[in-house]
Formats: C-alpha cells, structure tokens, sequence
C-alpha cells in the first residue's frame, strides 16, 4: 500500500493493454483510458480529484465505455420509495443520461421500467393476478463486465513495474457473488463479504469522484492462497462484490455465505415446463454506523 496523490491523476505508460494484455503496435495503438470514466461519474466530481488512467487497446476501451453507459445513468437514479435521500448531483446527472440504452430491456433507460405479474389460481374458475414494477435495473451480466475491467485496472496498478511497463491481471477465476442497488447493502451476502475479510491484508484502498466511485482490493492472510476479495461502488447507489484466485479457494467462501431468507409465494404447474415456484426477497437497509466495507485501513 503507498499513498496516492489525492488532487491528481495516477498515469501509467503501460507498454501492452492493461485489461487485455495486447502489445502496443501501429497496427494496435495505445489509448488513453481514465478507469474511472468521466462520464461514468456525475459532471464536475472529478474536477481537481484523484484517477487512474492507463494505456489500453481500442477494442478494450470501447468495450468499457459501452458498459459504463446505462450502467452510470440507473445508478444514478433515485429510489422510486425515498427511502434514501436524493443527492441533485447525481439526480441532474441521471436526467441527463436518461436516453441512454439499457443493455437489459434494449430501450433507453427511462423506457426501461420492468413488470412482473403473479398470477395464481384461487379456486375452479377464479384466478388472481397481480401486477408488480420496479424502475429501471442493473444488468448482473454487464456489471460483472464492468466490475471486471476495474478491479482488474486497480489490480495492475498495485502489481505495476515501472521499469518493465506493465503490471498483472487478477489471477484465477474472477468470481462476483453479490450485488445489490442501496436499498439492500445490508443484505445477508454483502454483510458477509464485509465481516469475514475485514482482517485481510489491504491492496487497493480508492475513494473517488467525491465519493461517487469506492472500491477495495483485500488478500487472505494466508500467503499460501492465492485468495482475494474486491469490492466496488458506483455513485452511491450501487455495491458489487466477489472473490478472484484459485477456484478451490474461492469455493469455500462461497460456500460459508449464510441464506438470503428468500420465501416462496407463487406455486403453479405449467403445461409445458411443469412445476413452477415464484420467490421474493425482502430488501435489507444497511444503516450507516454498520457500514465499514469501503472503510479506510487502520492508521489511515
């Protein structure tokens, strides 16, 4: 761990993709890539602030930005039930951006309210049904996606050798396991996440964007296993977090996740695929005084 410049960017001359690991060449040059991206984050939170920006290839650039796109516009969205305060920042940014694509409904985001409906028979000839809908969602595929070219971007930072121009991917399997909107940070998976790794050895400890954009990068205590755990948030409104290392160490941890207390309200036989079950979650607040996944290291 060394201490960053808070007012100004980190710059790497990397000499091959830092996400992709291409050399550079004239056929394949090298772009300027700001990890966190400027249009990822509400307009101006990056004025004067700490970034990473690396050398990556075009393809690995372009895959990014298309990914940051709806993502930063429904993060930056309000809970449709006030349960958290509205920031005007992020509100203005969001409005901004809401004719951005969804990459799970395929419409622009504020086209991209779901609906789900329940549907139940009471008795012979009775049936009753309900309607449920929720603004627009996240993608878990496309956020995985994206949590990837991160996590892997602050990993290379740490792994960095100026003198040979490059640095190393996330080793292993890069395994997300839990990802919530905030509403429901305090949920079984995440808190989980939070207390079995609090005692881990710290890596990446980023804060920026003014605060818009966090994440951590821990290592098992046991040097002997290749095991470690990232963590991310996205203004404020959105947390992904996982596991990357040798598989057989990550299993365990996967496997010691306590329940999600799910519960079963729909039961139905379908002609054509046969029984099937509907379940819910009720969301879970984190308050804040329980908060300490992207808290600072001890000393900081």
């Amino acid at each position: 761990m060394r201490q960053l410049s808070p007012r100004s960017p980190t710059r790497l001359e990397n000499t091959a993709c830092a996400y992709c690991h291409t050399p550079f060449s004239p056929d394949a040059p090298a772009e300027e890539e700001h990890v966190i991206g400027r249009r990822f984050v509400p307009k101006g939170s990056l004025r004067a602030q700490w970034n990473l920006i690396v050398r990556s290839c075009r393809a690995c650039n372009e895959e990014k930005s298309g990914l940051e796109g709806d993502i930063s516009a429904i993060t930056m969205r309000p809970d449709p039930w006030g349960r958290d305060p509205a920031d005007q920042r992020a509100l203005e940014e969001a409005r901004r951006k809401e004719s951005a694509r969804s990459g799970r409904t395929g419409k622009a985001v504020r086209a991209s309210a779901e609906r789900f409906t329940i549907r139940s028979q009471i008795m012979p000839g009775v049936e009753l049904s309900a309607d449920f809908f929720a603004g627009p969602q996240v993608d878990p595929d496309r956020a995985r996606r994206l949590a990837y070219f991160h996590v892997a971007a602050f990993f290379y930072l740490s792994t960095y050798d100026r003198g040979k121009g490059c640095g190393a991917s996330p080793p292993g399997a890069f395994t997300p396991v839990a990802q919530a909107a905030r509403p429901d940070w305090g949920n079984a998976h995440l808190r989980a996440i939070q207390e079995s790794t609090s005692g881990w050895h710290w890596r990446v400890h980023g804060i920026g964007a003014d605060e818009y954009f966090k994440i951590v990068i821990r290592r098992h205590p046991d040097q002997h296993l290749a095991l470690w755990m990232w963590a991310l948030e996205w203004n404020q409104g959105y947390r992904i977090a996982g596991f990357f290392g040798a598989p057989p160490a990550i299993q365990p941890e996967i496997d010691r996740l306590p329940s999600l207390g799910r519960r079963c309200i729909e039961r139905t036989v379908d002609p054509d695929a046969g029984p099937c079950e509907t379940w819910v979650r009720d969301e879970v607040p984190l308050a804040q005084e329980d908060d300490r996944l992207f808290a600072p290291p001890p000393g900081d």
